[in-house]
């Protein structure tokens, strides 16, 4: 209820919270998930209607591997060592900022 009144009220289309994390940790150590930025920060942005990669907009979520039939690519084998069946699921997505101009990043002040 509260982001449809606040898209409301800033005449927004629609509003997203993101609660993302990263892993910041060095690799092979164990994963620290850290904010991708604090609560303090805000963004406006045109984003994607369509899959059109002519569309002005700040990026586009892409699939970046060839010859997937899908956004999942399931595979499955025999393990031997374990005496079991693996079934191992790869994700071929990554978020490419095409245009930085139509996303601006704000610092809210407390």
């Amino acid at each position: 209820m509260v982001q449809n009144a606040l898209s409301s009220i800033f005449g927004l289309e629609r509003l997203l919270v993101g609660s993302t994390r990263y892993d910041s940790a060095d690799e092979g150590q164990t994963m620290t998930g850290a904010d991708v930025w604090s609560s303090s920060y805000a963004m406006v942005a045109r984003l994607a209607t369509s899959s059109s990669l002519a569309e002005p907009c700040l990026g586009h979520t892409m699939q970046w591997t060839e010859g997937a039939p899908d956004v999942y690519t399931a595979e499955e084998y025999r393990e031997e060592q374990t005496s079991a069946q693996v079934l191992r699921l790869r994700h071929y997505l990554d978020e490419v900022i095409f245009d930085p101009y139509f996303g601006h990043l704000m610092q809210i002040e407390a």
